[in-house]
């Protein structure tokens, strides 16, 4: 994400769509590993490599403008470009948190301490990757699962961690405890980015809407939801079921098809295998 525009890679490769949400026009870059050799070094080099290529343009910028363009147009752009890059650099380059996420600094530190905080967080890239290769939630790895659950971290890596046994819980037909996780994480938002809230309303909205059949409520949380920082078929996945518990059965059916057409063009094929037997369920 870059101001307005935003590039997403699916199945079927990169789209370019709008960004919406104006606390992330600042910029976001995220991306999940498709296997876990080196997990803690691949973690590493992806992180690191936006503060660096800041850097380097910083520099580049600044040496094109001392040594060629010194008093031209193109010589005042670069200097610009390379003020500019650099102090992008000692932003993302110092620890801290914008809009409630963690800079670039601040992840590398977590990685090079280890600890539990680095420990819950290749977990949770491990399992990622098990769910972009195609295994949906129910089939996660018991073990890493047991073991992410009972780590601590940041607020935002353990509401990550716990949205994925939510997930987990849903996709085994474990209703009671997925519905008591999503309560927990509902009532534990204070310190999340506003986009992760509205991805919370969000799968309040659909379990709300899907499996309580309280339209009213659910129909609240959607309306709430609005930007959450999802792809766009699990937005659809909650309008579904929203229509759904309405009893607008046609509308529900035509999303429906829309829904499925862009959950079958995920990069996330777990999870996107899961959503849809989800929604399916909904019409038998």
């Amino acid at each position: 994400i870059s101001g307005p525009f935003k590039i997403v890679r699916t199945a079927s490769g990169l789209q370019f769509g709008w960004n919406t949400n104006l606390a992330l026009a600042g910029g976001l870059a995220a991306c999940m590993p498709v296997k876990t050799d080196n997990l803690r070094t691949q973690l590493l080099v992806m992180t690191a490599g936006g503060p660096l290529v800041s850097l380097v343009s910083g520099l580049i910028g600044l040496l094109v403008h001392a040594l060629w363009l010194s008093g031209t147009f193109w010589g005042f752009a670069s200097f610009i470009f390379g003020i500019t890059s650099l102090a992008i650099f000692v932003v993302t380059i110092f620890p801290g948190k914008t809009s409630g996420f963690m800079t670039d600094g601040a992840q590398i530190l977590s990685m090079l301490r280890g600890g539990e905080e680095g420990e819950q967080r290749a977990l949770f890239f491990i399992l990622q990757a098990e769910s972009m290769q195609g295994t949906r939630p129910r089939d996660y790895t018991a073990a890493i699962l047991a073991r992410l659950s009972a780590l601590k971290g940041t607020p935002l890596m353990n509401t990550s961690a716990q949205l994925i046994v939510y997930y987990h819980l849903l996709d085994r037909g474990d209703i009671q405890q997925a519905e008591q996780t999503l309560l927990s994480l509902s009532q534990h938002t204070e310190e999340l980015p506003d986009v992760f809230k509205k991805a919370i309303s969000l799968e309040n909205a659909f379990f709300l809407a899907a499996h309580r059949q309280d339209a009213t409520s659910a129909q609240s949380y959607l309306s709430a939801a609005k930007g959450a920082l999802v792809e766009k078929h699990s937005m659809l996945r909650a309008e579904v079921a929203v229509l759904w518990a309405q009893g607008k059965m046609d509308e529900a059916q035509d999303l429906a098809r829309q829904f499925d057409q862009l959950a079958s063009r995920s990069i996330d094929r777990g999870s996107a295998i899961a959503e849809r037997e989800w929604v399916q369920a909904l019409f038998r």
